[in-house]
């Protein structure tokens, strides 16, 4: 009781998993047995175990613990209403079982008369003496398993979603097919036979112990603790265990070898991703330099000056097809265009011009309206002056019938529309105009001339309209500038308005027919769009064509130069070609032997590190046999330092770091290297490990347990 109230006590004191290992002579004790299943009691520690003030101190030790120490938060002993469930000791007991483990050690394997014969060490007899001791077994050694159910755990393993053996190979044509259950049987069958091979050590395949071991029953072991000073001393009893069971190497007490395939398959599949990465990127970049030089090689022999003159002759004719070919698109394409252009001027361009000059005209009305008001303003203060003025330049410009025709000048064209505005006639004459402007109210009738209602008849002579074509050609005779400021005006307004119902209705039928025909417009662009990326296709075309023509004229008057210097190259290159043809099949052959090999390679790491060379290379050689039986793919000549180190590294290991050349340190060194579950170990009498780790990595700390800050450290 007091060994275990002391590991307890620890455990939860120094917040580490305690493993407590117990002798099977445990199991012809009742009375020892009684405080193992006390010790393990869910309630709480038993009656009687703790004194007042133990009960206090691990009270306190609990409370000391930061949340994050704690197996379980305080919480979690708590009500919602803040009620505690467990008092501080009884948490103190939940924290101590979560923190300690059993491991029983018992084996039917015993040689007879190590252990008593009266009951044989099973888990029936564990379940009919402990009920409910089996929970608490941390370890427990039976029979060996068959080879079925390791067969059986393998596949489990393989179906795992954590290794998934589908993508052990990288994605390459040399991806070989393996079967699974062929797998699961190779990799059982290797785990056996190793174990088997652990049972069956010959001498000197192992290292011997280091020291003896120390037995519990008769003194204090090195890692029992002040407490074993007040354990009753037990009888000696018909058995060697040693407080601390555990030994090195292939001579390890016997454990069941599913673990053992569990790690082997894990550590297979992180080296088949590790190595298939690189072995993919030397392949692709081994295949693409052969491949170049197999190209430049066939590019010789099969290329002669008839060859060379029959493909020039074949690019002429496809350069004058492809010519064809374009000019051809390039008159279709301006045709369409064309018509296109026809198409957008009739529906588009004429029905934004028409209304661009409505909405023009129906501004000019605006503007001219505004223009005509201040001109007839100026008209209503016509002088008498003015009209004397005024029938001097009519008698000047318009002399009577009977002196014969006079050349009509844009003075008698001016006197001709305000004819016209007055509605006197449509054709007015020389009297019309005689008697118009001497009529004394002319002025004033000028003034008043309704615009907008002059009949279409006296608008449509455009022919004294035309022969003026501003005011401002009479701005030297004020009178005539005067009434041409409204005569002018007024015409302008009369003939637009006249004109507007008709553009208006030009207007309104451009825009239906351009509503009507926009679906046709765009079919057409679209069209258009298509031919003219195929024009542009064709043009591209042409130009790789004649590209090609021209480099093939330049080989052409060139081909006999080309033809020496390739054959010299060829010769030049005819080693590199060898040599890249068989590095490109040494890389092929590491793809398809990848599993094979990286299963080695894990076995090795797992098993090989304590044996010495002459035994590894026999177990190495047993496991390729089994491999070769299951059908699984693996180099014949399977190193595991070439495969893993190349030559310019062990050469830096040599020269630079001074291991020495001794392929047995070699294997060490790379096995430790691929280690990924444990730390290595290193047996190193000579202190070669250590001073060649401490050149292979700089920036590494070099304990000891000499160093008086070692726990620090």
């Amino acid at each position: 009781r007091a060994w275990f109230k002391d590991k307890f006590y620890h455990a939860v004191t120094d917040c580490a998993n305690v493993l407590l290992c117990l002798p099977p002579v445990i199991l012809e004790r009742e009375e020892l047995l009684a405080v193992v299943h006390e010790a393990f009691a869910q309630e709480g520690p038993p009656d009687g175990w703790y004194s007042e003030r133990e009960v206090k101190d691990c009270e306190s030790v609990v409370s000391s613990l930061h949340v994050e120490q704690r197996l379980l938060p305080p919480a979690a002993f708590q009500e919602e209403d803040g009620t505690v469930i467990l008092t501080p000791m009884n948490q103190f007991w939940s924290e101590a079982l979560g923190r300690a483990h059993i491991v029983l050690l018992g084996s039917t394997r015993i040689p007879e008369g190590r252990m008593s014969s009266k009951e044989r060490v099973d888990a029936e007899m564990l379940d009919h003496r402990c009920p409910g001791f089996l929970q608490q077994l941390a370890v427990l050694h039976m029979m060996p398993l068959e080879k079925s159910a390791l067969v059986g755990a393998a596949k489990i393993f393989l179906q795992s979603p954590m290794l998934t053996p589908e993508i052990w190979q990288p994605n390459t044509p040399l991806r070989t097919k393996v079967r699974m259950d062929a797998l699961a049987e190779a990799v059982a069958c290797l785990v056996a036979a190793t174990q088997h091979s652990a049972d069956h050590t010959a001498a000197g395949q192992a290292p011997a112990r280091a020291r003896p071991p120390h037995d519990l029953l008769t003194s204090s072991g090195p890692s029992a603790g002040a407490c074993e000073t007040a354990v009753r001393r037990l009888k000696p009893a018909s058995t060697i265990w040693s407080g601390e069971g555990i030994d090195t190497g292939l001579r390890a007490l016997p454990v069941t070898p599913v673990g053992d395939i569990g790690d082997v398959l894990a550590g297979t599949e992180s080296l088949c991703r590790i190595k298939g990465k690189e072995l993919k990127e030397k392949w692709a970049f081994t295949k693409d330099a052969h491949q170049l030089l197999e190209n430049v090689t066939d590019s010789l022999f099969q290329t002669s000056d008839e060859e060379h003159a029959r493909r020039l002759a074949e690019a002429e004719a496809n350069f004058e097809q492809v010519q064809k070919e374009v000019e051809k698109k390039a008159a279709e394409y301006n045709d369409f265009k064309d018509k296109l252009e026809d198409l957008v001027e009739q529906v588009i361009t004429r029905c934004s011009q028409a209304t661009m000059k409505y909405k023009a005209a129906e501004t000019m009305l605006s503007n001219l309206s505004r223009q005509l008001g201040e001109s007839r303003r100026e008209l209503v203060y016509f002088t008498k002056q003015d009209q004397a003025d005024l029938k001097k330049i009519v008698q000047q410009h318009c002399p009577p019938t009977s002196e014969g025709p006079r050349e009509r000048t844009p003075v008698l064209a001016l006197f001709e529309l305000c004819c016209l505005v007055l509605k006197v006639s449509p054709n007015p004459t020389r009297d019309d105009i005689q008697k118009t402007l001497s009529d004394p109210l002319f002025a004033t009738k000028m003034a008043a001339v309704d615009s907008d209602h002059l009949p279409r008849e006296y608008v449509e002579n455009q022919e004294a309209f035309d022969l003026i074509s501003e005011p401002e050609e009479f701005a030297d005779t004020k009178v005539l500038y005067m009434i041409a400021n409204v005569v002018l005006p007024v015409f302008k307004v009369a003939s637009t308005i006249a004109k507007l119902p008709e553009m208006k209705e030009e207007v309104d039928r451009l825009t239906r027919q351009r509503e009507e025909r926009a679906g046709e417009v765009e079919d057409m662009q679209k069209e258009e769009d298509q031919i003219a990326e195929a024009f542009a296709d064709l043009q591209a075309r042409e130009e790789e064509v004649l590209t090609e023509l021209e480099q093939l004229q330049d080989t052409a008057a060139t081909s006999a130069e080309r033809r020496s210097r390739m054959e010299q190259l060829c010769g030049v290159t005819r080693h590199d070609r060898v040599r890249w043809g068989w590095a490109l099949h040494k890389a092929s052959q590491e793809l398809a032997s990848l599993i094979g090999d990286c299963l080695l390679s894990a076995l090795g790491c797992r098993y090989l590190g304590p044996l010495g060379q002459e035994h590894r290379q026999t177990l190495m050689a047993h496991w390729k046999a089994i491999l070769q039986r299951f059908g699984i793919k693996h180099s014949e000549d399977f190193d595991i330092i070439s495969y893993w180190t190349p030559a310019s590294a062990r050469y830096r290991w040599h020269s630079e770091l001074g291991l020495p050349r001794d392929k047995h340190l070699q294997e060490s060194v790379v096995m430790a290297s691929l280690l990924s579950h444990s730390w290595p170990l290193f047996y190193d009498p000579d202190g070669i490990a250590a001073s060649f780790l401490e050149k292979l990595y700089p920036g590494a700390v070099r304990v000891s347990m000499d160093s008086a800050d070692f726990q620090k450290d």
